[in-house]
């Protein structure tokens, strides 16, 4: 992408790492374009209330070489600055408080505002349960037709984007650092079909302040972010804080009520996140919206087509065979595993993969459904002549 003289302007005002994104909204607020902050004396400068002093100190250095030197990085790092004024800047982005002035990005960054792009994250530390169904979401919603974001911590976001990778999907990894200090064999893969996307030109040093910085760009570009495991204490949390303030929709993945890596899930639930089991869980609420998504069943059920060819066909009634089209895609699940004998709970939980309350929700609907029926040793089993 060609950078023209007055664009250098803004790739000056991303290049201070410790001007706040609120500050550079602020000066943007009050000057009109980065080349007017450029050009603004110490006067001017001393009437915008809200700028640290450090920051003023900082914006008197008016020297475009080091524009220059970042400009020679980008291009020796095959990084593209997609500049806020430019059509290729997301117009979902744009609209949220304190965007960034510049988007460095590595890869293609595809047209997020036309997409179901969906952030999903969790704790670092996430059980084997937490990183199964992230990577499960993560799939699924590749494979519906979405897009996956990503913030490549490691724990549950480095297993999102692995997921995202292996699908051969579109997942945008948004980092915490300049390009060349974050190092990992994910962005290789990732560059296949999605993109890596900093704030941060080449050379910025790295600050903690950045890794937080970095949620509202990773929930500005995303419709709704899905929490797959998170303590109640967690950086999790405070991106779930950042995409509320965005307005965007907060899923969360149900997890044991009693374990400290649910704490947060948990009561993210409470307050109205809306539970969610799989990837078309969350995909289903956009598709008035975005009309290329389609179900993706992990099973090979369409639901267009009905279920498939099994030895129950042979037991089914027309009026047992109206109800199997209004399940889900786990409701079908359970009955794939009843086809042949009775079964427990605790048989289905394990041949399933899911978990206690899962199963008990999802038996309590088929039964008023009248698919299914527990006899006295609570054995279920299919009631195919309801």
């Amino acid at each position: 992408m060609k950078i023209t003289e007055s664009d250098k302007y803004w790739i000056w005002l991303s290049s201070f790492s410790e001007l706040r994104s609120r500050t550079i909204s602020l000066l943007l607020s009050a000057f009109g374009d980065p080349e007017a902050i450029y050009r603004a004396d110490s006067a001017a400068l001393e009437s915008i209330r809200g700028i640290s002093r450090r920051e003023k100190e900082l914006l008197r250095v008016k020297d475009l070489s080091r524009t220059d030197r970042i400009l020679q990085q980008c291009e020796n790092q095959h990084i593209s600055p997609v500049l806020f004024t430019q059509e290729a800047y997301p117009a979902r982005l744009r609209s949220i408080f304190a965007p960034p002035a510049v988007l460095y990005v590595k890869g293609r960054l595809p047209s997020v505002d036309d997409q179901a792009v969906i952030a999903i994250i969790g704790t670092r530390k996430g059980s084997p349960y937490g990183l199964r169904m992230g990577r499960r979401i993560s799939s699924e919603i590749i494979r519906s037709g979405g897009i996956v974001v990503s913030l490549l911590t490691p724990g549950i976001d480095l297993a999102v984007a692995e997921a995202a990778v292996s699908e051969d999907g579109c997942c945008i990894a948004v980092l915490g650092t300049a390009h060349e200090s974050f190092s990992a064999p994910i962005v290789e893969r990732i560059l296949g079909n999605g993109a890596v996307i900093s704030e941060y030109p080449p050379g910025t040093p790295t600050l903690r302040t950045h890794f937080r910085e970095r949620n509202r760009i990773a929930a500005g570009i995303s419709v709704g972010t899905v929490v797959v495991e998170a303590p109640q204490k967690s950086g999790t949390r405070l991106f779930v804080q950042e995409a509320l303030e965005q307005n965007k929709d907060i899923y969360a993945v149900p997890g044991n009520a009693d374990s400290e890596l649910s704490a947060g899930t948990l009561e993210l639930l409470k307050s109205g996140a809306k539970p969610v089991a799989c990837g078309w869980d969350v995909l289903s609420e956009y598709t008035a919206i975005y009309p290329g998504l389609s179900f993706y069943d992990p099973d090979n059920l369409d639901p267009e087509e009905g279920y498939p060819e099994t030895e129950i066909r042979e037991k089914e009634t027309p009026a047992w065979m109206d109800k199997l089209e209004t399940l889900t895609v786990e409701q079908r699940q359970i009955i794939q595993q009843l086809t042949d004998s009775p079964r427990t709970t605790e048989e289905l939980i394990e041949m399933t993969g899911m978990n206690t309350a899962r199963i008990l929700s999802q038996l309590t609907i088929l039964e008023i459904k009248g698919i299914i029926k527990r006899d006295e040793g609570r054995r279920v089993s299919l009631n195919t002549h309801e």
